[in-house]
């Protein structure tokens, strides 16, 4: 993962391209760095037991870890809170740039480790190394600042709903939801009571899907700062 310095110098130098408030700024430079001491968790299913472990630096990119925390910096913002608006947002982008590195094995050697310290000796030369990168760690390091900055700008773009709006969004989710979750529940009584199996099993496994279905009215009644949606399979950290 790259080095306190790079993920800082890469947050400030993303969020000064796309002119972030500086009132996020405080919050930014701590949440960019806060996965390495205070970790999110992700729930790993055995064979004789499910537990959770802390989210790995490299490889796979959480996608819904970092989606929740967009949306946690929304929620934030909406509510004034733009030093927890940034952490959020913080931790967003700790994510995009660790899965920017690329692992690469050779025998008993992992050489991610030279193209970390390479980046920390390129960082200093951003924007200007991107116009033709060479070698793994420019290319690292290209790919962990363009992402950084189209999540920013992501953010600056995104419109703030104002809080009633967010508690109308989120009724009508609610009744979505629990509409569907009332309808799979008559289908399942049904199918019992017809005796149907394959109708039984298809109601069951369509009730299952509706208990975990986030509408997407939830996601913007979160970002309107009225309603957390936690990751499914995740443990956050904030």
């Amino acid at each position: 993962m790259p080095s306190w310095r790079v993920h800082r110098a890469l947050v400030l130098l993303a969020a000064r391209e796309v002119g972030l408030p500086e009132g996020l700024l405080g919050g930014l430079l701590r949440g960019v760095v806060e996965p390495d001491e205070v970790p999110d968790k992700v729930l790993v299913s055995g064979r004789r037991r499910s537990y959770f472990r802390r989210v790995g630096h490299h490889g796979q990119l959480h996608r819904a870890l970092v989606e929740y925390y967009y949306n946690l910096a929304c929620f934030y913002r909406a509510r004034g809170d733009l030093y927890s608006a940034g952490r959020a947002l913080g931790r967003a982008a700790h994510y995009l740039q660790d899965a920017a590195v690329k692992t690469r094995k050779w025998l008993i050697f992992d050489v991610h480790d030279e193209v970390e310290a390479e980046m920390g000796r390129l960082v200093g030369s951003l924007p200007h190394v991107c116009s033709r990168p060479a070698g793994d760690a420019a290319v690292s390091l290209c790919k962990a600042y363009a992402d950084t900055v189209q999540l920013f700008r992501r953010f600056v773009s995104e419109p703030v709903v104002d809080r009633a709006t967010g508690r109308r969004l989120l009724w009508r989710g609610r009744l979505k939801k629990w509409s569907a979750i009332a309808a799979l529940g008559s289908a399942l009584v049904a199918s019992v009571f017809a005796a149907l199996a394959w109708g039984f099993l298809a109601s069951v496994a369509g009730l299952y899907l509706a208990l975990r279905w986030t509408p997407g009215e939830y996601v913007a009644a979160m970002r309107a700062g009225v309603h957390r949606v936690e990751p499914p399979g995740y443990e956050t950290a904030m």
